[in-house]
Order: C-alpha cells, then sequence, then structure tokens
C-alpha cells in the first residue's frame, strides 16, 4: 500500500464512515449497504471504491469487508468526532480562557455539561455537591471557597470520605478564617490534606472516586460565578485530569497544620 495523507482519509471517513459502518459487521454486498444507507447504486458504487482505494475495505466471495487499516481508522474518526463534538459544545464557555490553558479534548468527550438555567441556577452546584457525597475521596484544585461547598465537604469527611486539595493563597485564607470551627473538626479526623500554590487552573479540578469507578469534573467559572459543571467518567478524560492533577500537586506546597 503505498502512503497515503492524514487529510485524505480525514475527508474520506468525514463522507464515507456510515457506509464503513454498514460493512462492520462482516462481508456485506452492495445490495445490502443500499437497502441500510437509503442511497442510491452509484452512490454506493463511488463510495465503496474510494474506500476500496484507501484499503479501508476489501473486496471477498461473500461481499465487501472492512480491513484492519479501516476498523482502526474508524475507531480513531469516531474518537475524533466525539471529542470535537464535546469541544464544541462548551465553545462558549472555553472562549473566557487564554489559548494556553491546558485542556485536553478527551475532557469533554461523551461528557454531561451541565449549566444554570432560569428554574434552576443551582444545577452545577447541586451537580458538585452530589459527587463530594458520593465519593469516598475527592482530589482536587479549588477556585474559591463558599458556604455550601464547605458544609458538603464537612459532612462528606464526617461520614468517612478523604479530601485532598490544593488551594490559592486568597482561598486558603478564606477557609483557615472564615471558617475556623469548621476545619477544626475536619482536620481533627486526620483525613484532610492541603497544599498552596499560586499556579492553579483557572477551572475547578476533582476526581472523585468510590471504589474502583474514577468520575471527573471541571468547574468552569466566570464574571458572575459558577457557569458550567463539566462531568466525566471516560477512562481517557479520567486519565488526563489525574495527570494534571498530580502535576499541580506535586508543585504545590505542603500547608503545616495541626
Amino acid at each position: 500500500m503505498e502512503h497515503r495523507e492524514p487529510g485524505d482519509a480525514l475527508d474520506l471517513l468525514g463522507q464515507r464512515a456510515p457506509m464503513l459502518r454498514a460493512l462492520d459487521e462482516g462481508p456485506t454486498t452492495k445490495a445490502a449497504v443500499q437497502s441500510a444507507l437509503g442511497v442510491s447504486r452509484s452512490t454506493v458504487d463511488r463510495g465503496l471504491r474510494d474506500l476500496e482505494h484507501m484499503e479501508f475495505v476489501e473486496r471477498t466471495p461473500e461481499g465487501y469487508r472492512v480491513t484492519l487499516c479501516g476498523r482502526v481508522a474508524l475507531e480513531a474518526y469516531d474518537r475524533f468526532e466525539t471529542q470535537l463534538s464535546g469541544v464544541c459544545e462548551v465553545s462558549d464557555l472555553l472562549s473566557s480562557f487564554p489559548g494556553d490553558v491546558p485542556l485536553d479534548p478527551a475532557v469533554f468527550s461523551g461528557a454531561d455539561v451541565i449549566r444554570p438555567d432560569p428554574t434552576a441556577p443551582q444545577r452545577p452546584t447541586e451537580a458538585i455537591c452530589d459527587l463530594v457525597r458520593w465519593a469516598e475521596e475527592t482530589r482536587g484544585t479549588v477556585v474559591g471557597v463558599s458556604d455550601q461547598f464547605v458544609d458538603v465537604y464537612r459532612e462528606g469527611i464526617t461520614a468517612g470520605s478523604s479530601v485532598s486539595l490544593v488551594l490559592p493563597p486568597s482561598a486558603l485564607r478564606r477557609l483557615l478564617s472564615k471558617y475556623a470551627e469548621t476545619m477544626d473538626d475536619v482536620l481533627s479526623t486526620g483525613r484532610v490534606t492541603l497544599r498552596e500554590s499560586t499556579a492553579t487552573p483557572q477551572f475547578g479540578l476533582k476526581i472523585h472516586r468510590r471504589g474502583d469507578h474514577r468520575v471527573v469534573g471541571l468547574a468552569i467559572y466566570g464574571d458572575d460565578g459558577l457557569r458550567a459543571f463539566v462531568r466525566n467518567d471516560d477512562p481517557e478524560a479520567v486519565l488526563w485530569v489525574e495527570s494534571l492533577f498530580e502535576s499541580v500537586w506535586a508543585d504545590a506546597d505542603p500547608i503545616p497544620l495541626p
């Protein structure tokens, strides 16, 4: 097979991915492809010719079937399409960040994007609180501190969950001063670890674990408060969020606590 340009493959899959999927169950005749897609015979002929030229399909006595190259290419294309769709869904949220903010499209692939609406302005906040209550362990970074979040973390820690957070200096000062009594209570459990950093992400980053199940989240803020919460348990998203958190955690300063 001669070398094919990625752009050529991407253009072809943009047009012919449905046809490739129609062949994914095994050798299939042209008539069956035409029936499955509801297109003309000439469209099927052209599509199969293009796919065969790219060596994404091959002819057999029983019909056309997907090659290994075609299957892997389709899987890569489907991941790309899903990630791009997720990015487009949050494009208005991302537009407020500088271009060099570290974000991986995997975080948005198949994610739940929870936004406030006029009838339920607290939807993102409630989604975050639900995960804190669900988790046996929460790790993450903090943008700011509020009464509601302090209360839900206190409930979770009192019930037995462990928490490791990296906070910017202003949020840490507010936490230790305004909520001093609550902090005394939760720190006495030995299940809370705090670190301080001036280089935390511009979004809240969380990893919630219960047993072997991990759910990650991004809390995106604007001038008007919490604009959205992005929730995902896809392994690729979890891996990226965990990697970013570990990097931030390693560079943060431990806080000597009583």
